[in-house]
């Protein structure tokens, strides 16, 4: 088995099985691989936490509309990616959850 990241041993040290993976979420075969290495390795997923991230670093009337449309791609379509991986067996199992979070941009 892969040996988890600093962050998820920490997060393990009360018993629970947690393995970190390094993905490109803007990318469908890296989030395919996140889910498979998931559920190969814990039996499933229960909880997909869809967090990519914002606009690039910056004030938000900097922002152009392709920096905008950057940043929706790789929120929208990655927690769509991650979601529609995890929900057969969230199904099968009669229970899931899916989270979604962003982040923000500055205001001038």
């Amino acid at each position: 088995m892969r040996r988890p990241h600093r962050e998820a041993r920490s997060v393990a040290a009360n018993g629970s099985q947690v393995v970190g993976l390094t993905a490109d979420v803007s990318t469908l075969s890296d989030v395919e691989h996140v889910v498979n290495e998931t559920i190969d390795l814990l039996g499933g997923a229960e909880i997909a936490f869809n967090s990519a991230g914002g606009p690039k670093p910056g004030v938000f009337d900097d922002q152009i509309d392709d920096d905008w449309r950057a940043a929706v791609d790789l929120n929208l379509m990655s927690a769509i990616w991650l979601t529609r991986l995890c929900l057969p067996g969230m199904g099968a199992g009669r229970w899931g959850r899916v989270i979604v979070s962003t982040s923000t941009g500055r205001i001038p």
